[in-house]
């Protein structure tokens, strides 16, 4: 799923923020999403394991993480555990309260659990390519647009089940 009306807005230091994708959504409700901001930061947002509180917890992403997490190299606590800084995001009446801290500041019941892997359809993964990759020009080493994305990328932790081809998206 992909939006590109504003989902959180003026956020401190971040300022508007549009969905790039939902990787995990519960009844309608985006749980687990990328977004990113005018100047092309990407984070990866996830909703408090109470979804009627709103509170997100949101950290910087790199396109390597993004990567990562798509191919099941990394979950998702292991991208927040690489920031220094997490954002946590509380929703009060029509206003979000924005708050900045080291990721040592945080319990490990406030973080999101370990092992948690995405479950994403090949189709899935290739939308997400197109959607970052493509949209912002990303070139590999030859200075091509082609991005080279191969099931032997995927960690043996993936649900997927390895098939003898390779999957290759042309951004």
């Amino acid at each position: 799923m992909t939006n590109n009306k504003v989902y959180f807005k003026k956020l401190n230091n971040i300022g508007d923020l549009y969905i790039v994708s939902v990787l995990f959504e519960f009844d309608s409700v985006p749980i687990v999403f990328i977004c990113k901001n005018k100047n092309n930061k990407y984070y990866i947002c996830n909703l408090n394991n109470d979804y009627k509180k709103l509170e997100w917890l949101l950290c910087e992403v790199s396109y390597i993480d993004i990567y990562n997490l798509l191919c099941n190299m990394s979950d998702v606590l292991s991208v927040y555990l690489s920031n220094k800084y997490l954002y946590h995001i509380v929703k009060k009446e029509d206003n979000y309260i924005v708050n900045k801290h080291f990721v040592s500041k945080y319990k490990k019941s406030e973080l999101p659990e370990k092992d948690i892997f995405l479950d994403l359809s090949f189709a899935e993964i290739d939308n997400i390519y197109n959607i970052i990759y493509a949209s912002n020009n990303i070139k590999n080493d030859n200075n091509s647009t082609v991005v080279e994305f191969k099931l032997d990328d995927f960690s043996t932790k993936n649900v997927v089940t390895k098939k003898d081809y390779d999957y290759s998206i042309a951004a």
